[in-house]
């Protein structure tokens, strides 16, 4: 596998859009797409892309306690 000095640009998707919180689906996608393609071309980005998906999940644990606080009140 070659190495490459560049950077992936889906998995700085996946960090802006996890970071974010706008697109928590986006962010998913742009990661599992990033690590696919850092896999086989040697780009850099690997930490971005799990960042960019961890910082999705985080969202819908938030997102999801809101609600149910909310309707508990």
């Amino acid at each position: 596998m070659p190495y490459s000095s560049k950077t992936n640009g889906s998995a700085v998707a996946s960090f802006v859009l996890g970071l974010s919180g706008f697109g928590v689906v986006g962010s998913v996608v742009c990661g599992v797409r990033a690590l696919n393609q850092i896999q086989s071309s040697g780009e850099r980005g690997k930490g971005f892309a799990i960042a960019g998906m961890v910082f999705s999940g985080l969202w819908v644990v938030v997102v999801a306690t809101i609600v149910l606080v909310s309707l508990a009140n």
